[in-house]
């Protein structure tokens, strides 16, 4: 039986997330993994993949808590930056601001170094608790002294390359690579043909892509490239299969705009409760008129008591159903591939499990969530739509193919729904033609779901961790398919 390396095992608690469970092979002192998300992978699967591996590693809630976040900032001397790291515990999104801070006051490198000798303090209760054998010893990947907090491990030089982009330039990325001794080219190739990206990105090692589609015929040529990184969340764009063939290991940013996409799908939800972008018409035409003309604007229904069905409850519709507690819904949820655990846990805070025909029938509004996959294209059609309540109201905030629009537009004029809050298109930006601008019982917004200021940092910081650990040999912090490209 091979000893747990209690250095090797805290950079691998300190890498768990949402979409990997991860396991311990005591025979070949291996840890691998399989995506929780990877809809291909079916029960049976998995439970061979548990029986081979045999010790399952904790949750990432069991081993990131605040708690280690908390002890750092205690042991803070300097006031000033105790406060801060303290304040930025306080907010949302405080594992982001919590490292924003820490690189604020300097105390970054310090960081590092504490929370790997907790994680090792934890690799340790661990190994006992499951009756393994375990030693100290440097990392297998490298003879550099653990002294050195992870982030500082060696770099090696590499070829980055951006297909595409949204931010005004990548200056920020550029210089921080340049620190390191790793080259990044940007481009903006989103609507040029394949050769031209295949001729962009044929030397890279990395390639980080928005919305220039990765193919099969693409992956296939790429020679050198060990990982593909996604701006965003969705990753419709890429053959993940393709990735996986041809091993490259391909990520994404799941996390980096939760709380902006609920927002914005609550927006969207008030907006259509309230008529909001009508009540502007009825103003100006009473207002013209000198006198109130309500007509053509109600019925208006309070939300208390109605129903909230989400389709999809990962992180962002499980975001929107903890903002949402306070007015009063009832809570519906249809996702098939959500884990006994996680669901077990939404349960005990109000949610209901339904199938999907129940969820479209007996919701007062539809909040979509889910990832663009064959099982989901045009989840939103004339079927679907046909069991909706004349009063329901629809909101798509997730990836516009979810929605049939011409059978959406058919229900908005025959008023077979309410109405619909719309903020992503099968074609972006749609063209003028688009049958819903007529309706206006559809309120649209450009895609900007994911959009704040804290978000476009969020992610480029996200990215920039991510292309630094392959550099120094380790995965992406999000991984897609399980392909090991990088040794620890």
């Amino acid at each position: 039986m091979k000893k747990v390396n209690l250095n090797e095992a805290a950079e691998m608690f300190d890498q768990l997330n949402d979409e990997l469970e991860w396991y311990y092979n005591k025979e070949t002192g291996e840890f691998d993994f399989y995506n929780l998300e990877d809809k291909s992978m079916n029960e049976r699967t998995k439970k061979e993949f548990k029986a081979k591996c045999w010790v399952a590693l904790p949750s990432r809630w069991d081993i990131h808590g605040y708690r280690i976040m908390e002890d750092f900032a205690e042991t803070v001397n300097e006031l000033r930056k105790q406060d801060r790291l303290f304040r930025a515990l306080g907010g949302k999104g405080a594992f982001r601001c919590f490292k924003d801070a820490l690189h604020d006051i300097d105390l970054i490198e310090d960081w590092y170094k504490f929370k790997h000798e907790a994680l090792k303090e934890k690799a340790k209760v661990w190994c006992e608790e499951n009756k393994l054998e375990y030693v100290d010893e440097p990392r297998h990947c490298d003879s550099s002294s653990l002294d050195s907090p992870p982030n500082s491990a060696k770099i090696s030089p590499m070829k980055v390359v951006v297909t595409d982009y949204i931010e005004p330039d990548l200056d920020f990325e550029t210089k921080k690579l340049a620190e390191l001794g790793v080259s990044l080219q940007a481009h903006q190739l989103k609507f040029r043909p394949e050769e031209e990206v295949f001729q962009a990105v044929k030397d890279a090692e990395v390639i980080v892509v928005n919305m220039v589609k990765i193919t099969e015929s693409l992956v296939s040529r790429l020679d050198k490239c060990k990982l593909i990184i996604r701006h965003g969340v969705g990753y419709d764009n890429v053959d993940v299969e393709a990735c996986t063939k041809h091993g490259i290991q391909f990520a994404y940013q799941p996390d980096t705009s939760i709380d902006d996409v609920a927002e914005h799908a609550i927006t969207l939800i008030f907006a259509c409760a309230r008529h909001l972008f009508r009540a502007r018409k009825t103003l100006e035409t009473s207002s013209a008129a000198g006198k109130w003309d309500f007509s053509g604007l109600f019925p208006i229904y309070r939300l208390d008591g109605k129903t909230l069905g989400l389709l999809g409850c990962g992180r962002i519709g499980s975001k929107v159903f903890q903002k949402m507690k306070g007015f009063g819904f009832k809570f519906i949820a249809c996702d098939p591939y959500i884990s006994d655990r996680r669901k077990a846990a939404l349960e005990a805070e109000g949610m209901r499990f339904v199938d999907k025909e129940t969820l479209f029938r007996e919701s007062d509004y539809i909040s979509i969530h889910t990832l663009l996959s064959d099982e989901t294209r045009h989840i939103v059609n004339d079927e679907t739509l046909a069991l909706m309540k004349p009063t329901a109201y629809l909101v798509n905030t997730a990836r516009g193919p979810m929605v049939d629009v011409p059978a959406l537009a058919r229900a908005l004029r025959e008023k077979r729904i309410a109405g619909a809050g719309i903020d992503v298109f099968e074609v972006e930006p749609p063209p003028p033609e688009l049958e819903l601008f007529d309706i206006e019982t559809a309120i649209l917004s450009p895609h900007m779901g994911w959009a704040s200021e804290e978000a476009g940092w969020a992610i480029r910081v996200a990215i920039l961790d991510d292309i630094v650990a392959a550099a120094q040999g380790k995965p992406a912090r999000c991984i897609v398919n399980s392909v090991k490209t990088f040794t620890r």
